[in-house]
């Protein structure tokens, strides 16, 4: 195996003792143990106050496995593989599926695993840019399909997108499966922000549900602010593929801990109540973000998201993104994520609005550029 540098996670070391204000950040505000117990069951109750702390199985949790797949229509908690996050996931869906040569598409800017794993593998990435247009980013459908080949191995989608904020209608998303059904490829879908749609109606299907070899991967730390609970997950049809990547698990996490997919069963369980918070905080940062445009036009271009709680916007002007995030950051505390990291052009960065602080945050970034 061959580790690749990955600037996303360099950068977050090398910025973390000057960091005051997390405004990067592509997850919510971290939810409270005492909160998710206090939406909890008596039987839940009982079952944390209870709980053996041994292994937990290979795959996974049944409880938590049940309801992980009730998301996907069609499939069972044994098409569920529970993994130790999402980074985890895409590791291991990769080494599953790919070798030396493997031709893999790739939407970007991408979270950087996306791309460098399959790199280190030894796969050829073909990376299909997002287009920018007046005030959001869209997915070039018509290229996106153009580009796909019968030597594709697996092609990788992510929507709604990091660190866009974008997503995809239903009849675009159909239109992507077809093209994959048509070369024979599979469909890694990276579908950790599902449930984060600024609007529930636009939520698209999981990939797994609607595609013999469709990959779903999702996670607990996105949607539900939950990023200390290591729970992710893979859902896909082709149990001889699960089987190797369980496989493949048992180099690397071997199991989840017992108290982590406990209480990621319990978020799960109350999932609409949690979503509901988070939205509103969301919206709420949001709106605060339109009601000063004016003051951030100057200096940067915002680009509406539709999803999650994170844009990307630009700056204008000739300071590159990482001067600029590196000024910002040492002068304010105030941290955001240049556009390097996610394989962009320099003049991008990420800006996350979900945390409880982002008010602060965002007046000290105003009146710094003023």
């Amino acid at each position: 195996m061959i580790f690749p540098h990955y600037e996303l996670g360099r950068y977050q070391l090398q910025s973390a003792a000057a960091t005051r204000y997390l405004m990067g950040a592509s997850a919510p505000e971290p939810l409270p143990l005492k909160e998710l117990l206090a939406l909890a069951t008596e039987d839940e109750l009982e079952q944390w106050q209870h709980l053996p702390l041994g292994y937990s199985p290979n795959q996974g949790d049944i409880v938590l496995r049940e309801r992980i797949c009730t998301a996907y229509r069609g499939l069972g908690p044994e098409n569920i593989l529970v993994t130790a996050g999402a980074q985890e996931a895409i590791f291991i869906s990769c080494h599953a599926l790919l070798a030396v040569g493997d031709r893999v598409q790739v939407i970007t800017p991408a979270f950087e695993p996306l791309v460098i794993i399959p790199q280190a593998i030894g796969a050829a990435v073909e990376r299909v840019p997002l287009r920018l247009g007046q005030d959001a980013w869209h997915f070039d459908l018509g290229q996106w399909i153009e580009r796909l080949t019968q030597d594709t191995r697996m092609a990788t989608v992510n929507f709604p997108h990091n660190p866009t904020g974008q997503t995809v209608s239903r009849a675009d998303f159909t239109e992507i499966i077809a093209a994959c059904e048509k070369q024979g490829c599979w469909l890694l879908s990276d579908e950790v922000f599902r449930g984060m749609e600024h609007d529930p109606a636009v939520r698209l299907p999981g990939a797994a549900s609607e595609y013999e070899r469709g990959i779903s991967l999702g996670v607990i730390s996105k949607p539900f602010g939950l990023g200390g609970v290591r729970v992710g997950w893979i859902a896909c049809r082709d149990s001889e593929l699960l089987q190797r990547m369980l496989q493949i698990k048992l180099f690397l996490s071997v199991c989840n801990g017992r108290a982590d997919e406990l209480l990621a069963g319990m978020a799960l369980h109350h999932r609409e109540e949690l979503l509901r918070v988070q939205r509103r905080r969301i919206a709420a940062n949001l709106a605060l973000i339109r009601d000063n445009l004016d003051r951030l036009r100057p200096r940067i271009r915002w680009y509406q998201p539709k999803a999650g709680c994170i844009a990307y916007p630009s700056l204008a002007g000739q300071i590159s993104a990482m001067e600029f995030a590196g000024r910002l950051l040492n002068e304010t505390g105030v941290n955001i994520v240049p556009g390097s990291c996610f394989l962009q052009a320099p003049s991008h960065f990420r800006l996350g609005f979900g945390r409880a602080d982002f008010p602060q945050a965002f007046q000290l970034l105003l009146d710094w550029l003023e």
